[in-house]
């Protein structure tokens, strides 16, 4: 464990161990990107109640398999 704590300190002092990195910008639309992006906001995909089961199904999964 000592060791490992060493060699971060060192890794952090080279600059080779990044902490956080920069927010990039978020892109700006125009034209008919924008169009259509403000379209698709204005009418979002209705989910079924067998849809919605389903996605928390395969969601409750996949949290369990992270945990073993």
């Amino acid at each position: 464990m000592e060791n490992n704590v060493y060699l971060y300190i060192d890794l952090i002092k080279k600059g080779e161990l990044d902490m956080a990195r920069p927010i990039k910008e978020t892109p700006i639309l125009y034209g008919e990107d924008a169009r259509r992006f403000e379209e698709r906001m204005k009418h979002p995909r209705k989910e079924t109640k067998e849809q919605r089961e389903q996605r928390l199904k395969d969601y409750e999964y996949f949290i369990k398999t992270l945990k073993k």
